[in-house]
């Protein structure tokens, strides 16, 4: 087993942040809506049409729309995996309604022991590799899911110092201390030192409110409660007026509100 970083969240906070979660299996047909996952949807779709994979794992799956989203629309054969049982449950019933056949593993991504290891032409993890103390070890562990000539993708929520930052620092800073706070550069860096190719990588969107996890551990839980409608319904505007303008990608780091690194796997024969 490869180094196992330290877990800044916890298998029981997401338990219970899915616990939490309504059941939403019925929409079997989710295209991408909002602004933060139409920033998502972009660089995957392109990402797929470019590298045509035949096989995709998402790391970090519980509750996720995007393994149905992307078998429906480039018909790829999709896996997924996620130690919170909660978050698995959720997402293999939507699966199964929409008659996907895809395989989900309940598993910590960090053993060697499922049986899946550079099984997946292309892996992918949205909100995952900021949550362990040790980012380096982290992506090791994704990219040994990855094939031989495949491709792992990593996107993050931008708490590099940015608004974001300083926002979740004041209003939830124990919602913030569960992340490790770098930026595209440190983790082109890793990428390349972990040996991958043909890296890319860049800040997406130009401003979104949706980066912040509002109503999770707020300092001012009364406050929150009574700004949280007018928060959203800002917010809401923000984003309708970013995707109006078709804003998808940013040379603004301290306003964009995510960012991306892809890289190729190639190991010598």
């Amino acid at each position: 087993m490869k180094n196992t970083p330290k877990d800044l969240a916890g298998k029981e906070y997401w338990d219970s942040f899915y616990s939490k979660n309504k059941d939403s299996s019925e929409l079997v047909f989710w295209t991408p809506a909002s602004y933060a996952d139409k920033l998502i949807a972009n660089k995957l779709d392109e990402a797929i049409i470019r590298y045509k994979p035949s096989t995709v794992l998402e790391i970090g799956c519980g509750n996720s729309f995007w393994l149905l989203y992307l078998n429906k629309k480039f018909g790829v054969k999709v896996a997924g995996l996620d130690y919170s049982n909660q978050g698995c449950e959720l997402v293999k019933k939507r699966l199964s309604i929409a008659n996907i056949d895809s395989k989900i593993y309940c598993e910590n991504f960090f053993s060697d022991n499922i049986g899946i290891v550079g099984k997946y032409d292309f892996v992918f993890s949205l909100g995952v590799a900021e949550h362990f103390d040790n980012t380096a070890d982290t992506i090791e562990n994704l990219l040994k899911y990855v094939k031989n000539n495949g491709y792992l993708f990593t996107e993050i929520p931008n708490f590099n110092y940015s608004i974001y930052y300083f926002i979740s620092n004041f209003w939830q800073p124990k919602q913030l201390n569960k992340h490790k706070i770098f930026g595209v550069k440190k983790l082109k860096k890793i990428y390349d030192h972990c040996g991958l190719t043909e890296i890319k990588g860049s800040y997406l969107g130009l401003f979104s409110f949706d980066v912040i996890a509002w109503g999770a551990e707020p300092r001012f839980p009364k406050l929150e409660k009574k700004l949280i409608f007018r928060i959203k319904k800002i917010s809401k505007k923000i984003d309708q007026w970013n995707i109006s303008n078709n804003f998808f990608t940013s040379k603004l780091p301290f306003i964009s509100p995510f960012f991306f690194v892809l890289g190729k796997k190639t190991c010598a024969e």
